[in-house]
């Protein structure tokens, strides 16, 4: 065959353009296999037959040779089987929760945290991982909210199912006149009786809430009726969560009895029903009312008094007493001239009726200053009817006949009569009241 003529010198796919040369088939070169030469191998042809080869790695001319890998973090680089590796640092803390490697732009270890190592799924706890002392668990705070129960919250890292009213804040609607029966089952201390209710250090136990809406000022009576054996207090609160919004407190009944307040309200209120001196969740039971104080003087006293004055007595008169007197003039005592308890009609401060201050109970009506009862009706000092000073005469001459012979005759059935009929005048009208 002619010189260059093709012809396949060898069968081997790795030499190209077998050619013919005076006579003979001689092999072509070999490809050019570089694109696959690097510090840890050199390139070669791998024949695939006659006519096809590809090109290779051959890691075996730079094994175990020096190299670098471009990573601060390795150290003694060398070539292992066509790849060039170096030694890793030992970046482990000791720490379970941490990530523990190298970091590759600065070649020094780092412990990350990761607290998903720590994590127990419990809502009340958390779970956190510190990279010195590994996992660390603290509880929630009480009363924060959990998903485990609905409604609930968390008490010394465990949730715990709420009560409907077990929150201040989610206190139950009552309506006046309306009984509700309530239990503290399951119940928790929300909040202390606040300071100002006075010294309540025994109060520790569970709690419950109820909300009235005062639609009409006016005086209402809250009774809290506590179970067998159960000794419950009740708080009235202007709002939730502050110190100095108690308006008034009751602890006095023994257990099993009921608390009483009466309270003059204007605004809404919050009632608190407290379970005194035990802790924790109990079962005590109740039940709350609150009326409408229906009372005829606009009084705040309990003793269904029927004045109509508004003072906190049974009396008619505006004072303070509570004698259950019948004056009508308003003053401390039982008459009607402002002294201390006669029975006279003259408006002085004893018991006569003639205006004199003696004492004596005298049935004149002269307006002199004896106590002997005379009966004249000229407002002299002496017995007649005339004007003088002598006894009483009814012809105005000193003397009793009606020729003025000065005989004395005193008339005492007249006297006596005005002092009894006087009597009777106040003995009626204390009756009448």
């Amino acid at each position: 065959m002619a010189n260059g003529s093709a012809c396949n010198a060898d069968d081997d796919g790795c030499t190209m353009n077998d050619a013919c040369l005076d006579g003979a088939c001689m092999p072509g070169a070999a490809p050019d296999c570089t694109s696959e030469t690097d510090q840890c191998n050199l390139g070669i042809c791998d024949s695939l037959g006659a006519d096809n080869y590809e090109c290779v790695k051959d890691p075996a001319p730079f094994e175990s040779e020096s190299c670098s890998d471009e990573n601060v973090c390795t150290r003694d680089d060398v070539c292992t089987g066509g790849v060039c590796t170096g030694e890793q640092p030992d970046c482990s803390d000791g720490v379970d929760c941490t990530n523990d490697s190298c970091n590759p732009e600065t070649g020094d270890c780092q412990n990350v945290a990761n607290h998903a190592f720590c994590e127990d799924g419990e809502s009340c706890t958390n779970d956190t991982c510190d990279t010195v002392e590994g996992c660390l668990r603290s509880v929630q705070e009480d009363w924060a909210d959990c998903s485990e129960a609905a409604p609930g919250a968390c008490f010394s890292g465990v949730c715990e199912a709420l009560g409907e009213n077990d929150r201040c804040t989610d206190a139950v609607v009552v309506s006046v006149d309306e009984n509700v029966t309530g239990s503290l089952d399951g119940f928790h201390g929300f909040m202390s009786v606040p300071e100002n209710c006075g010294d309540n250090t025994e109060v520790g136990g569970a709690d419950a809430f109820y909300s009235l809406a005062v639609s009409e000022p006016g005086t209402y009576r809250i009774e809290l009726s506590a179970g067998a054996n159960e000794d419950l207090g009740l708080a009235l609160l202007a709002s939730c969560g502050e110190t100095d919004t108690c308006l008034d407190y009751a602890d006095r009944a023994n257990a099993g009895e009921t608390e009483r307040l009466e309270a003059e309200l204007e605004d809404d209120i919050v009632l608190q029903v407290l379970l005194l001196h035990r802790t924790g969740k109990d079962a005590a039971t109740f039940s709350l009312l609150v009326t409408r104080v229906n009372d005829t003087d606009g009084d705040t006293d309990d003793e269904g008094d029927i004045d109509l004055d508004g003072d906190d007595d049974f009396d008619k008169d505006g004072d303070t007493d509570d004698e259950g007197d019948v004056d009508p003039e308003g003053d401390d005592d039982f008459d009607e001239d402002g002294d201390e308890g006669d029975i006279d009609l003259g408006g002085d401060p004893d018991g006569v009726i003639d205006g004199d201050e003696d004492g004596e109970v005298d049935d004149v009506i002269d307006g002199d200053e004896d106590g002997d009862a005379d009966l004249m009706n000229n407002g002299d000092e002496d017995w007649n009817a005339n004007g003088d000073e002598d006894r009483i005469d009814d012809n105005g001459n000193g003397s009793h006949s009606g020729s003025g012979c000065g005989c004395r005759t005193t008339k005492p059935t007249g006297a006596l009569a005005m002092l009894l009929l006087s009597l009777l005048g106040v003995f009626l009208r204390r009756k009448a009241f």
